[in-house]
């Protein structure tokens, strides 16, 4: 059996931050569990639009998914499990691996059905929002 899991961040600090992730979540625990990517967007069509991640390219957007996963996980004290992320959307302009670890994580919650953790906010928006900034890494 699977659990769907969507996860949206948006936050506008000194910059905009969106990501949006969906996901499937594998109940059963897994000895190695692993995170696969069955993304099949168009990727980037023109200045504007939201862009779907492609099944090739976008890898920091997926590193930063895979991260968020892992984060959520442990924060919530749970087993780690499979899971098969099958949409990541963002924009060039205001979307880093940050900030689709956060979507990321958020979309964990969701499919775990727990409420998300106090600490999670301020602990992500420090991550999203770094002075390393669109370059930033989700790697609590």
């Amino acid at each position: 059996m699977q659990r769907v899991g969507v996860g949206r961040f948006a936050k506008v600090r000194k910059w905009c931050a969106f990501a949006r992730v969906e996901l499937l979540l594998h109940d059963l625990s897994a000895d190695t569990p692993t995170t696969t990517f069955t993304c099949s967007g168009e990727g980037w069509v023109r200045q504007g639009d939201i862009e779907t991640v492609s099944a090739s390219g976008y890898a920091d957007w997926k590193r930063g998914a895979a991260a968020g996963i892992q984060f959520a996980f442990r924060l919530a004290g749970e087993a780690p499990r499979s899971v098969t992320v099958t949409k990541i959307e963002g924009m060039t302009t205001d979307t880093s691996p940050a900030a689709v670890g956060a979507a990321a994580a958020l979309a964990s919650f969701n499919a775990l059905a727990i409420p998300v953790p106090f600490s999670f906010q301020s602990l992500v928006e420090e991550v999203v929002f770094t002075s390393a900034g669109i370059d930033a890494e989700f790697s609590l």
